[in-house]
């Protein structure tokens, strides 16, 4: 299943076959990139997320309950190698990983762009959820603090998705 478009020849993500195991073992392994070395790599003190790319592309790519399973774990390890409320995470990154496969069913987009834009859609949900929490919680997010967490938050994400596609099909062989 190698589609490619006829102007660009980009390869199409395709869903992944790599047993669940590897997927597990290769969710673990952004989890101490993300808690460690993508820490250097911030632009005003915002990185990209690892684990919320590892969930999309696993949740346009699998069923929903593995979407759901993904993104529920994922967001265990965030929340353990994280500083924020614990849970948050858990209850996003399971939200977005069935959001995730649910926009997969209708997107009829099959290259690298659906990827990058479906990655700074999920990531911008994610900031957004997580400027509610903080403000229910007392402690709101300056608008201008928010907007360039979002717009760049978004766009660090989307860049660096095709790294962590790449890891996932080098572990798929």
């Amino acid at each position: 299943m190698n589609n490619t478009l006829s102007s660009g020849m980009i390869e199409a993500p395709r869903p992944l076959v790599m047993p669940k195991i590897l997927m597990v073992c290769a969710l673990l392994l952004l989890a101490i990139l993300q808690s460690t070395v993508v820490g250097r790599i911030g632009i005003f003190n915002i990185k990209p997320d690892l684990l919320l790319i590892a969930v999309v592309i696993v949740a346009l790519g699998s069923s929903w309950k593995w979407a759901l399973f993904f993104g529920f774990t994922a967001g265990f390890c965030k929340d353990i190698f994280g500083s924020s409320a614990f849970g948050i995470y858990t209850l996003i990154l399971s939200t977005l990983g069935f959001l995730c496969f649910e926009l997969s069913k209708s997107l009829m987009i099959e290259t690298r762009l659906r990827l990058l834009i479906t990655v700074a859609l999920a990531a911008a949900f994610e900031y957004m959820v997580l400027a509610l929490f903080l403000a229910s919680s007392g402690d709101p997010v300056p608008f201008g603090i928010f907007l360039r967490s979002v717009l760049i938050g978004s766009a660090y994400s989307a860049a660096f998705s095709p790294l962590v596609l790449k890891l996932f099909k080098f572990i798929e062989k």
